[in-house]
This record gives C-alpha cells, sequence and structure tokens, in this order.
C-alpha cells in the first residue's frame, strides 16, 4: 500500500520547548506520522534545542529566512512566542509553507484537558475492547461487522447486512467488483491483500484507508482468508472489514498526549518523579535531573533519599512514606539543611500522590517538591518584622504606665537587653532649653546600674560632653551602627562605641529637634545589625514624643524640690525666724516618738505640713500618712470613715470596708479639724487611743492596730471643751505632745522669704520669670495684717505671677485688700505698731531682753510690761 507523503517541518526558537517538539517528532513510535524534522533556527546556537539539533545531524541557522530556502519545506513551528516575530514570518514565509505559532504555549495550556481526555480515551479503549468482545459474540450470531465473499475476479458475490449499511449507496454489491464499490476505482487497489492471497492461499492482513489514502475519513482493519476446494485450490476470498477509526485516532492521541504530557513535566519548575512502593525512581523530570546534575539514566532505580540528603532511610514527616501508609495525598514542607549538594538550608514543599491498580492496590506514587525557600524565608522575616512590631506596642503599653524616666529606661533597658542578647544600653538626654547633658538620677537605695548612669559614666570618661552636646544640637545625627560607612558617622559617636564590636546609635528626635541620644553595644557579639537598626529608628522614634514631655516634668519637678528644699526650709516648711526654728527642733524632737500630737493654730498656719514633716523627719517615713479632714465627713458616715463598716451594716454597704485607721496601719493618721469630731465619734477614738484597738460599724470582733495619731484644730480648745462640743478626757489624751504654730504676723521677718519661694514655685508653674518684689509692694505686704497667714500669702503670689507684666511684681499686682487709699484707724493703731515694733526688735536680739529694752530705750520692766500686755512670746 501506498505510504502517505512526509510532513517536512522547521522550528524557530532553539529553547528547551524546541527538543521536546523534535524528541516528540523523531521518537520511533510516533513514525506514523510521518513528519520530518528538516531544520532548526536560532539567533543563540547555544540553544539546547540549537545544539540538540546539531547532534542529531538535521540543518541548523542563526538566520530563521534560510530555512525559506530548504527544499520542500511544508511546516513552520514558532516557539519562541514573540508574536511580532510570528507575523513577520507570515509575511516573510513562502506562500505553500503552513506557520504553527507558540505551539510550545498551547501544548503546555492543553496538557491538563490532555492528561483528562487521556483517562477518559482509556476508559473508552477499555469499553471498546469489551464492545469488541460482545461484537465478536454478535459476528458469530448476527454477523454484524462487514463480511464478504469474492470470487477469484474480485467481484463480491457475498456481504452481510453490515456492509449493505455501509455501501447502502451502492446496492446491489453482490456481482460488483470490491474495488469498484469500495474505493470507486476500475483497477484492484495496490497493495491489496486479496491478491496475495489468491495467489499463495495465505490469510493476509491490512489496515487501509477508506475512501482513499489521499483523503482518509476512516480507517479499516482488513483480513483476508482463502477457501480452498477440496483440490487445494482457491475458489473465494473472505474479507472480514473492521471499521477501526476511533481506536486508530485515540491510539494517536494517546501517544501525542505521552509526549507532550512529558514535554509539560519537564517544563515544569517543580521536581516530579515517579517512584515505585520501594521509593526507588522510574522516571524523573528535567528539574529532578539538572538539580541533581546527573542524566536520567543514572538517577533512575535509585531511593529519593539517598539521591537527595544522602540517607540510608526515608526522612523524617516524608509525605510519600506516608501516602503509602493512608493511601491518601500527603502534603509537608521539609526542612533540610543540605539538599543535592547544596550548601545552605532549604524548604520543600512535598507531596506524596498514591496510584492505585484496578484492584486498589498502590502500585506507583508520584513525588512532587518545589523549592519554597525564598519564600520561608520571607515568611520568616515578616514574622521577626511582625515581633518588633508587638515589642514595639508592648514597650509603648508599659511606658504608658510609667510617670517617670528612670522607671521609663529600666523597661528599654530590659526588653532591648532581652531582645539583642549580650547588649547594653545607654541612654543620654538633653536638658529642655538643649543647653546641656540630663542624666536622671535613681532613687535612693537602688542599686541596680540605670542606662543613663551607664551612659554618664562612659561620657565622663572620654571627656565627651561638650562634643557630644554640640553634635546632638547643632551638628545633627542620623541612625548608624557598626555596619556604616566610614564617614557618614560623627567621630563622637565612634569614639562612644569604640569599646563595642556591634552597635546602633538612634537619635531620640522629633521634628522640631533632638533632644538624646539611644545606644546599644555589644563588646563581644560580631554579627550584621543593619536591619535591626530600623526597628529600633521606629521603636526610638514612637517613644520620642512621650520621653521629651517627662525631660520637662522631671526637670520642673527637680528644680521645684530644690525649692522645698533649700537652705532657709525644713523638710517643706520654710521660714528661719526663732519661733520656727523652735518649730523645727520640736519636730525632729517628736518625730520617733510613738505619742500623740496635737497642732494648734490659726487657719492657714501649716498644720498639715507640720503633720507631713513628723512623717517624714523620723522613722515613720517608709510607712501610711493617711489624712482624715473631719469636718468634711457626713455626720451619719463619721463612723464608717473613720473605723471602716462590714458587709450589711447599714443600707448600701455592699462589702466590706476598711476604715483610715486600718488603712494608717503602721503608720499616722492626721485627724485634722478633730474639735468638729461629734461627741460619740470622740468616745471610740479615746478608747482606741487607750486601747490600740476598735470595732467596724456593724463588726463584733475588735481590730488591733499600731497607729499613731496626729491631731490639729484652729478651735479655742477652752472655748470648746467650756461649750461641751470636745470631751475634758479626749482632749487630754490628744494633747500629749502639744504644738502650737505662730500666726504669720507674728513671724513677719520670715514673710519675704515665704514670698519669694512661693514666687519661685508659681514661675515654675506658669512658666515665667518673674525675679522679685518692688520695694512699696513688699512693704504693703509686711504692713499687711495676713488673717488667713501663710494659704492666703501663697494664693496672693499665685495670684501676682499670673498677673504680673514685668520683670517683678509691682503694687498693681497685690489685691485691693492691701494697697487701699484708705486704712482704718485700727490699720494705724499705736498699739499694733507698737506691738509689730517690739516683736521685730526681740527676733534681731534672739529674744535677748537685756539688749531689746537697750534698742528700744526703754528700761527692762517696762519691756517685760509691754510683753506681757501684747502677748508676745517666743
Amino acid at each position: 500500500m501506498k505510504q502517505d507523503k512526509a510532513l517536512n517541518v522547521a522550528i524557530v526558537g532553539g529553547g528547551s520547548g524546541c527538543k521536546a517538539i523534535m524528541d516528540m517528532i523523531l521518537a520511533e513510535k510516533l513514525s506514523r506520522l510521518h513528519m520530518k524534522l528538516i531544520g532548526v533556527a536560532d539567533s543563540d546556537q547555544g540553544a539546547p534545542g540549537h545544539q540538540y539539533a546539531r547532534k542529531q545531524g538535521i540543518y541548523t541557522t542563526n538566520d530563521y529566512h534560510d530555512l525559506y530556502e530548504l527544499e520542500d519545506l511544508n511546516l513552520i513551528i514558532e516557539l519562541v512566542g514573540d508574536v511580532d516575530l510570528a507575523d513577520e514570518i507570515l509575511r516573510t514565509k513562502p506562500d505553500h509553507v503552513r506557520l504553527m505559532d507558540n505551539i510550545a504555549a498551547r501544548l503546555f495550556w492543553d496538557v491538563f484537558q490532555i492528561e483528562e481526555q487521556r483517562v477518559a480515551e482509556r476508559k473508552r479503549a477499555e469499553e471498546v475492547v469489551r464492545e469488541k468482545q460482545r461484537f465478536l459474540q454478535a459476528v458469530f450470531d448476527a454477523i454484524q461487522d462487514g463480511i464478504t465473499v469474492l470470487d477469484c475476479d474480485l467481484n463480491v458475490i457475498l456481504a452481510n447486512l453490515w456492509m449493505e449499511k455501509m455501501f447502502s449507496d451502492q446496492m446491489p454489491l453482490v456481482g460488483k467488483k470490491c474495488y469498484n464499490v469500495y474505493h470507486k476505482r476500475e483497477t484492484p487497489c495496490p497493495g491489496c491483500p486479496s491478491l496475495p492471497n489468491l495467489a499463495t492461499g495465505e490469510a493476509r492482513n491490512e489496515v487501509v484507508a477508506y475512501p482513499s489514502e489521499e483523503n482518509p475519513t476512516h480507517w479499516i482493519d482488513l483480513s483476508t482468508s482463502a477457501l480452498k476446494n477440496p483440490r487445494g485450490h482457491v475458489v473465494s476470498i473472505i474479507e472480514y472489514m473492521k471499521d477501526i477509526t476511533r481506536h486508530k485516532r485515540a491510539k494517536e492521541a494517546l501517544q501525542e498526549s505521552e509526549a507532550q504530557k512529558r514535554a509539560i513535566l519537564d517544563a515544569s519548575i517543580d521536581m516530579i518523579r515517579y517512584v515505585d512502593t520501594d521509593m526507588r525512581i522510574i522516571w524523573a523530570n528535567r528539574t529532578t535531573t539538572a538539580e541533581l546534575g546527573m542524566t536520567p539514566e543514572d538517577i533512575e532505580g535509585q531511593a529519593c533519599y539517598e539521591l537527595f540528603i544522602g540517607r540510608d532511610m526515608p526522612c523524617e514527616g516524608c509525605p510519600t512514606l506516608k501516602a503509602l501508609k493512608t493511601g491518601q495525598t500527603e502534603h509537608a514542607v521539609m526542612h533540610e539543611s543540605r539538599v543535592a549538594g547544596r550548601c545552605e538550608e532549604s524548604y520543600w514543599d512535598c507531596y506524596g500522590i498514591p496510584l492505585r491498580s484496578e484492584s486498589g492496590e498502590i502500585i506507583r506514587l508520584i513525588q512532587v517538591a518545589r523549592d519554597v525557600t525564598e519564600q520561608k524565608q520571607t515568611e520568616k522575616e515578616l514574622k521577626k518584622r511582625h515581633n518588633e512590631l508587638e515589642a514595639i506596642n508592648g514597650i509603648l503599653w508599659q511606658l504608658t504606665k510609667e510617670d517617670n524616666l528612670i522607671g521609663m529606661g529600666q523597661i528599654l533597658q530590659d526588653i532591648m537587653e532581652d531582645f539583642f542578647l549580650e547588649f547594653d544600653t545607654m541612654i543620654v538626654l538633653l536638658t529642655p532649653n538643649g543647653d546641656g547633658l540630663y542624666f536622671p538620677r535613681p532613687k535612693k537605695g537602688q542599686a541596680r546600674e540605670t542606662c543613663y548612669d551607664r551612659a554618664e559614666r562612659k561620657i565622663r570618661d572620654l571627656r565627651l560632653e561638650h562634643d557630644l552636646l554640640e553634635c546632638l544640637t547643632k551638628k545633627g545625627i542620623r541612625p548608624a551602627c557598626s555596619g556604616t560607612k566610614e564617614g557618614a558617622c560623627p567621630p563622637v559617636i565612634k569614639a562612644l562605641a569604640a569599646d563595642f564590636r556591634t552597635w546602633m546609635a538612634v537619635p531620640i528626635a522629633l521634628d522640631d529637634g533632638c533632644f538624646g541620644l539611644f545606644m546599644l553595644g555589644s563588646p563581644s557579639v560580631d554579627t550584621d545589625v543593619d536591619a535591626d537598626l530600623i526597628f529600633v529608628e521606629t521603636l526610638i522614634r514612637q517613644i520620642s514624643g512621650v520621653i521629651r514631655y517627662q525631660i520637662s516634668q522631671e526637670v520642673r519637678e527637680e528644680a521645684f524640690r530644690e525649692q522645698l528644699t533649700g537652705p532657709d526650709k525644713f523638710i517643706g516648711i520654710v521660714g528661719r525666724s526663732r519661733q520656727m526654728q523652735q518649730l523645727y527642733r520640736m519636730i525632729q524632737a517628736v518625730a520617733d516618738s510613738a505619742s500623740t500630737v496635737l497642732i494648734t493654730g490659726e487657719s492657714g498656719t501649716g498644720k498639715e505640713l507640720v503633720a507631713h514633716a513628723i512623717h517624714r523627719a523620723g522613722k515613720y517615713r517608709d510607712t501610711p500618712f493617711i489624712s482624715a479632714h473631719c469636718s468634711s465627713f457626713v455626720p451619719t458616715l463619721v463612723h464608717s470613715e473613720i473605723f471602716g463598716h462590714e458587709k450589711g451594716a447599714f443600707t448600701g454597704a455592699t462589702t466590706r470596708k476598711l476604715g483610715r485607721l486600718e488603712r494608717a496601719k503602721g503608720g499616722i493618721l492626721f485627724l485634722d479639724e478633730v474639735a468638729d469630731l461629734p461627741l460619740e465619734t470622740q468616745v471610740l477614738l479615746l478608747r482606741f487611743l487607750q486601747d490600740k484597738s476598735f470595732e467596724r460599724v456593724g463588726g463584733e470582733r475588735p481590730v488591733e492596730v499600731n497607729v499613731r495619731v496626729i491631731a490639729a484644730t484652729n478651735k479655742d480648745i477652752e472655748k470648746e471643751m467650756e461649750v461641751g462640743r470636745l470631751r475634758e478626757d479626749f482632749y487630754y489624751r490628744l494633747n500629749v505632745i502639744p504644738l502650737k504654730l505662730p500666726p504669720l504676723r507674728e513671724r513677719i521677718a520670715d514673710l519675704p522669704m515665704l514670698a519669694n519661694h512661693f514666687l519661685r514655685t508659681y514661675c515654675l508653674i506658669e512658666g515665667k520669670e518673674v525675679t522679685g518684689f518692688d520695694i512699696e509692694a513688699m512693704k504693703l505686704m509686711m504692713d499687711y495684717d495676713w488673717p488667713g497667714n501663710v494659704r492666703e500669702l501663697q494664693n496672693t503670689v499665685a495670684r501676682c505671677v499670673v498677673l504680673a507684666a514685668g520683670k517683678s511684681i509691682s503694687v498693681d499686682a497685690l489685691p485691693m485688700r492691701m494697697r487701699a487709699p484708705e486704712r482704718t484707724p485700727k490699720e494705724f493703731s499705736l498699739a499694733k505698731n507698737e506691738r509689730n515694733l517690739i516683736l521685730n526688735v526681740m527676733h534681731e536680739c534672739n529674744w535677748n531682753k537685756h539688749k531689746a529694752a537697750r534698742l528700744l530705750a526703754i528700761s527692762r520692766g517696762t519691756l517685760y510690761s509691754k510683753l506681757k500686755r501684747y502677748d508676745i512670746q517666743p
């Protein structure tokens, strides 16, 4: 039978797709496609397809136009994937030559559909086999295949129903030549199997095209066998015809699908392997062979774990091993430190897919492995950044609960030194005005070195104060680390980091300026911290505003504390007059005692301040100090406020409440305005002062506490006892140690000192710079009676600071009551002036009466008389 004319093919593009197509054309089992590769063109002569063609003896060129000159060229396959190139080839090719553009891309796109078709075709092929079996039985029973009997001249002498249906347009068939019926020819077909069968008597079989080989629409499997007479002569031929068109096309499609599948698997970026149940490789794609640097022949038969990991047993967690056990597709991400000769760690996304026989038994497995190292490294980096953000949020949350720079510094130091092991933390701050370095001081008794102490010691040892201050305030600084290029970091920072192998330095700054430096350094760790510097910079930027605010607050508070602890002050009490010095000595003497103290004096003389001074001056300084302002209590709740109550003691008492006595346990209870307490409460307090025990409201068991009581009142004690508002026994219990505070008018010499103290305090609060008082203003203040005592003076100075327009306080800033032009006779009475004169002279003479009488030019007896008349006492 005449063979089909070969289709002469040339390929443009010598990449990996070219080699796959070449393998498909050159494969022996595809030879019936009658495709012949006659040329390959690629501008890159080193392309794999270009080199492969040369090895196969196929014509190669670097200019695809040369292919046009090839003899009998029928088809050009363009594999470059360039639309412009395809258009150019289409425009310039010879007219008789066809163009198939970008076939590799379409093959790749169709592979999954073809795979499904392959499975379907396999099922159909199996069904054809079963149909064939049924059909053979049907032939036996009903002769449904095409069967004809020919005489020796090839005339049809018998045909079954199948033949009549197929060639119904040629009816009747009997009596006609077979080649005239089947192929509408006038002569026998070339290669007809019936002719040699007539000559030799041997059965023949042939697949023939119908209606012609030039334009086949069907393929017929034609079998012939000779019928002989008893003498052995051939008398007729039986032709058995079967339409195998579908089968042939399915087989061709299956073969093509297999080739395409191999090509696509080879083009995959994943490593794909076909293994047996012992995990030995049967087939592997090109990605696998490239990863191993081995040929397919070297790989076949070897276990995957031997090739890739160099192990003698499967890897722990291997998905292929799991798939063998479970019979399901298994997945795992494998982490290996060394794979196929790689020195660095790598991550692989692996699948194990079992393949079963018809009986359900696992006979093969597919292994798929993708390199996801870069993805995992990215995930690690993202997780690190997430942890950094969580750390920043945690630090910010903790910093918001701190109200001092020492606490903030310790939080930063602890968290950063946990985050960066073996690193030391240093923090340098600037004063609010930027005129010096500021290092917060820890509380007394704190032994741990702070990040501020560490920075201060290093800066002073290296004598970098001036250079660092100039760098932070004038030159500026950018975040830097041990990996920063030479010249990009200020010398003073380099000097600070001289003892560190690895370090980071970040300015504490906002848009309006720099006010500190944060530094981390390690003398032992040697690592790259460029990425970590971003985290540290982000953190410091987030907390810079909080730090700047706290610097301003603490500098102001330190200045305020200096106001309270100057040379003219005693634990917050201002004054150096004889009366005050006497008071200071008394406070110091009674501070460690457990005895009750009764402080008396006019309103505004500082009774609570003295109570606080007693608390702070002795052994009680670290114990509770609880104040009870007796005049502010609701009468019905006085007992509950002082002694506490049990749950259900009265309406609304839903829980137990501790009174002020219990809250002051071990310390001091200060009863202000004690004379305002109800008599029944005085009785209960008297009992407590005697027994050191009490009962809560609604309670039945006594509660014992060790509490020192300090009481205060501005009332006239004698008068209060006369009218029955104060029990005498309670008074005598309280008055163990009496302290009487002088009114301001009796220590008027302390007024300038007090006024200037309040002036500095309120200047700090208001942010003003007022230096003092005018002479006239001070004179008016000295002449004023001060019925509200020190409290009135404090409020007056606060008012003056707010209203002050210049650098000093003038008369205009004083209240009208001090600068009124009309003064009452009382204000300018002779008796008042005489009393004030005698009082001032006595202060100046340190209460030496002999010296004072001489200065006043009066006798000592007269002086004694006037001291008694005006009730002037030291």
